[in-house]
């Protein structure tokens, strides 16, 4: 790291001891996203030191969202008591809150924290849209795909939001494909929105085959070109009637 950018790793590990609440997770991936990439493996090195919980895979005695249905957004809360792997695919059996238990597939489960920490840091990096912070954070500190906050918002919510289609990329393909496919159709979270959703709803027509190329892409793959379409095929059907 060039001494000229030591500041940015001080100031960075200050911040982390501070537990990456907000509002300090906006301001640790801003100032990192726009270093350079020794800084930002650095960062993502301190991660799993600096902060409690960084290793947030889904364990025994993880507070968890669940879904009992797919295509839900009334998530529960509730705490892992066990972890089962098979042929059709990752379950855990589920403590919920405030009685009762339930056993569900990896897909309709969400690690979560309202309080902040690595899950908080992971969502901003989407915002932002810096795919490298992104793929450190889940590669070198170990950060869930999955993790979401209390309204079960997670980074591929904010990444569609956002239209950022490298960081799309980057957390469809730390999933595997049955469950990005899932996470990108059937995630709804608390106000009923799925990541599939803010593409349609923020018009980010250039990522609508993200999960799914073809060779329609040329087609899609430049969002002016596709408003140019779709505003042909009006005129189209006007000239019709």
């Amino acid at each position: 790291i060039a001494p000229a950018d030591m500041w940015r790793i001080n100031c960075a590990a200050f911040l982390l001891c501070e537990g990456a609440r907000p509002p300090f997770a906006p301001v640790l991936v801003r100032l990192v996203a726009q270093s350079p990439s020794p800084v930002i493996e650095t960062f993502c090195q301190l991660v799993p030191i600096l902060v409690h919980g960084a290793d947030s895979r889904l364990e025994k005695g993880g507070k968890v969202l669940v879904s009992m249905e797919k295509n839900n957004h009334r998530w529960r809360e509730g705490t892992i008591l066990a972890r089962h792997g098979g042929e059709a695919g990752e379950e855990f059996e589920l403590q919920l809150d405030p009685a009762g238990t339930t056993r569900q597939p990896a897909a309709r489960v969400l690690p979560f924290s309202d309080a902040g920490g690595v899950g908080a840091l992971l969502r901003e990096a989407a915002v932002v849209g810096s795919d490298e912070v992104v793929e450190g954070l889940c590669d070198i500190a170990g950060v869930c795909v999955r993790e979401a906050d209390g309204e079960a918002t997670t980074a591929l919510h904010e990444a569609t939001r956002c239209g950022h289609k490298r960081v799309v990329d980057a957390l469809i393909a730390r999933y595997s494909e049955a469950d990005g496919q899932v996470a990108m159709r059937f995630t709804c979270n608390r106000s009923a929105r799925r990541p599939l959703d803010n593409l349609f709803g923020y018009q980010h027509s250039a990522l609508l085959r993200s999960t799914k190329p073809s060779e329609a892409d040329k087609d899609f793959g430049n969002s002016k070109l596709y408003d140019a379409r779709l505003r042909r095929e009006r005129e189209r059907k006007r000239e019709e009637r």
